[in-house]
């Protein structure tokens, strides 16, 4: 079971390891593009997915049974005793996959989604493989393949501005390769002018906005939504806790689990550690844009977040420090947990028990 978010390669990972491993599996390969992220069609019905495998596998129109359930027996018949690989890309949810598994021994599927299907690892002990983005000396040898290490070398600053720009995220590398190594006279510099930031790289990269839509339109909870716009699309730092969320989006921690668990399924949010979500900068250009066209409460959303932040410093400082005179103003819609001791606090913080308290800027 490979996931990741929209564009890291589980798709070419799958077909590539797929080709590798096929003399293994001498009685033959199947493939479904189930397209359950497809904003131009819905995605395959398991009953259609089904009817197409047995026409591969030869079965004759007179002998195709009539019904769903009995096609999806005499799939399974015709695959027990057999070794064959099939891959099932882009599935949308575990039911699409489940009627597609086959139903003996010797058989192995890999199965590709931006959901981590955890109903497949619960229900068929699936092997779960989550895809991060590359790295950024592993981003620079996937550039310097598409464009000849001359080309890297002759102007390797521009060349890790583009890297970092491209965020890791293979499918943002391979666009901006494609327009460099079609303009071959063109300097690596003016590309990577070109992507001066993040949303730069949106607008040179249409295909990777349309793609992160896909995961985003397809998201069932408007509050889920809303949590991605103003997390990815307003929050300053790298990552940020529940606590931090909910005061985002100014409602109690318990109503941001749920959509939280379905961004995470979705792959538009990361739980890098546990409690704390993040997600990569083109993914922050694109939600950034939809919160300015979307959420009239950004300014508000902002001031929840600052003092989200300044009453969990005070209450770190009333940890480290004893009573303070300055306690931060309270408003509406912030939540700010209290640490729970000192040591945690001081891990947070970094202090000693000795620092003493910077004077009021």
């Amino acid at each position: 079971m490979i996931a990741g978010t929209a564009g890291v390669g589980k798709t070419t990972l799958a077909v590539h390891w797929a080709h590798r491993v096929a003399g293994s599996f001498p009685d033959g390969q199947l493939y479904a593009d189930l397209r359950g992220y497809d904003p131009s069609c819905e995605p395959v019905r398991p009953e259609a997915a089904v009817r197409e495998f047995l026409g591969a596998l030869e079965v004759p129109p007179h002998r195709m049974p009539d019904g769903p359930a009995a096609r999806a027996g005499l799939y399974r018949s015709l695959l027990a005793g057999r070794r064959m690989l099939v891959v099932l890309d882009n599935a949308r949810d575990a039911g699409q996959v489940a009627p597609l598994l086959p139903g003996a021994p010797g058989c192995l599927v890999v199965v590709t989604s931006r959901d981590h299907l955890a109903g497949l690892v619960m229900t068929y002990g699936a092997h779960p493989l989550t895809l991060d983005l590359l790295p950024p000396d592993e981003a620079g040898r996937l550039l310097a393949r598409r464009l000849g290490h001359d080309r890297i070398a002759a102007d390797p600053e521009a060349a890790g501005t583009i890297v970092r720009r491209c965020a890791g995220l293979p499918l943002a590398l391979a666009i901006v390769a494609a327009r460099a190594a079609i303009h071959p006279a063109h300097p690596l510099g003016e590309l990577a002018g070109e992507l001066r930031d993040a949303l730069g790289a949106l607008d040179r990269a249409a295909d990777v906005r349309a793609i992160f839509s896909w995961s985003y339109e397809t998201l069932c909870d408007e509050a889920a939504a809303r949590l991605f716009r103003l997390v990815a699309g307003l929050h300053p730092g790298p990552g940020c806790t529940i606590a931090a969320i909910a005061s985002l989006a100014g409602v109690p921690v318990s109503r941001v689990r749920a959509p939280l668990a379905e961004l995470t399924r979705a792959s538009l949010l990361a739980e890098h550690a546990p409690g704390r979500y993040s997600c990569h900068d083109l993914l922050r250009a694109y939600a950034s844009e939809l919160c300015l066209a979307r959420d009239d409460d950004r300014d508000a959303a902002l001031r929840r977040d600052a003092d989200h932040y300044a009453h969990t410093a005070y209450a770190a400082a009333l940890h480290l420090h004893g009573p303070i005179e300055i306690e931060p103003p309270r408003r509406p819609g912030r939540v700010s947990p209290s640490p729970a001791s000192r040591g945690p606090t001081r891990r947070w913080t970094g202090s000693r028990p000795s620092a003493p308290l910077c004077s009021p800027c």
